[in-house]
Parts: C-alpha cells; structure tokens; sequence
C-alpha cells in the first residue's frame, strides 16, 4: 500500500482531469481506496446509464436537476464512439462532501474543470434573500485551495496500443482517439484563480496498475 502524502489533506478539493474513456474511474477510485477515511467522493450527475460500479462517482438525474443547482455542467467529447456524453456536478454535493470533514475528490474533463473554475458561482450570488455568507465563503476557500490531477495518456508507455486491443480499435484509429483523451485531460491557461498545485500523472494504459505510485512519486518530488 503506498503511504500518501499529507500535503492532499491540506486541500479543500482534489480534481482528476482527464476523460472517462481514459481511465478516470478506475484511478480516482484507486485513490479513494486507498484512504478512504480521507477522501469524500463528488458524484458527478448524468442523463446516460449508470454502471453498477461507477455508482460511486456518478448518478442519474441530471434531466430534472435545475441549472440554478448545478455549480457546472459540461460535455465529454473523447467517446471513441463519437457520442456526447453531458455531466454536471451540483453545489449541494460539493457542499456536503466539504462539510464530512474528509477532502472531496471528483473527476471531470478539461472543459468542465474551465467551467467550474473560471466561470460557475456560489449558489447564493443568484438568490436574492439568502444572505449565506458561509456559503460564499466555502466556495471561495474550495476554489482558492484545490489541487489539480492531469490524467495524460502517455503514447511512449504504451497507451496507444492498450488503447486499441480493449476497445478494438484499428492502430491509426487508436492513435486518432489518444490525441484527444490527451485534449479532455489538458488544462485551460490560468486566469484569476490558480490551483494550490497541478500534480500531472502519465498513465500507460486505462487501468494503470502503478498509478498511485506514480502519483506519489510526483507528490513527493513537489514537497
């Protein structure tokens, strides 16, 4: 078992960027694992079906969540299936996974991370007779204090080709598919908001059996 740094229990939120076509599941839940007293999983809401064993990460309801309620809502576009996929992740689940005393993790692509950083709100900026302070202030500490986990293909490890044979893709169609997972995972130029650390990990396939190490390894290279 790989000891994990104290520095990700200084955080307020931890976010895995990357693409669930990449492996964002299986390593956000590898981390979760890991320390599970110490990380609170975000789940992310969705209008698609739900596998049994990304409940943990993901729910279905987004069709009749009103926006108001959404802190961000966002698309994947890497599916080698060419659908787009919509996500959103709500104020309320943020909230709570902050208030259980444990570091919210969730996971989301490039884009919805610009979202969420760059141009989603607390929800008490749109009520006019909340008078929540808390609120605002919880949001900004989140904001102010995340971490940022890149979750990059890595074609010189092997990636590509992992890629091919599980999905049964033809090598040039592989290829094709690792540039963009490679998109969903890179992040927006920084503008007012900066997180407290960006900690990129490189992954050899979509279910990276050396994922925390490396993990710890760029932790603790950074310390």
């Amino acid at each position: 078992m790989v000891e994990l740094p104290e520095l990700l229990s200084r955080n307020s939120l931890i976010i895995f960027v990357g693409s669930l076509q990449s492996g964002l599941l299986f390593h956000l839940e590898q981390l979760y694992k890991a320390k599970p007293n110490a990380f609170a999983p975000v789940r992310t809401i969705t209008a698609n079906r739900i596998r049994r064993e990304a409940s943990r990460w993901y729910g279905y309801a987004m069709a009749k969540v009103p926006s108001s309620d959404l802190a961000v809502q966002y698309f994947d576009r890497s599916s080698p299936t060419n659908t787009l996929y919509k996500y959103g992740v709500l104020y309320e689940h943020l909230f709570d996974a902050l208030d259980s005393g444990r570091v919210p993790i969730l996971g989301m692509t490039s884009e919805g991370y610009e979202h969420l950083i760059y141009e989603s709100t607390p929800p008490c900026d749109r009520c006019e007779h909340c008078g929540h302070e808390e609120v605002d202030q919880r949001w900004s500490k989140m904001i102010r204090s995340h971490l940022v986990v890149p979750l990059v293909p890595d074609e010189l490890s092997g990636f590509t080709d992992a890629f091919a044979i599980e999905h049964h893709l033809a090598l040039d169609a592989a290829v094709e598919l690792t540039e963009e997972l490679k998109r969903s995972s890179t992040l927006p130029p920084p503008l007012t908001e900066r997180p407290s650390g960006i900690y990129q990990v490189s992954l050899s396939s979509t279910r990276d059996e050396t994922f925390l190490e490396k993990f710890h390894e760029t932790l603790s290279s950074a310390s």
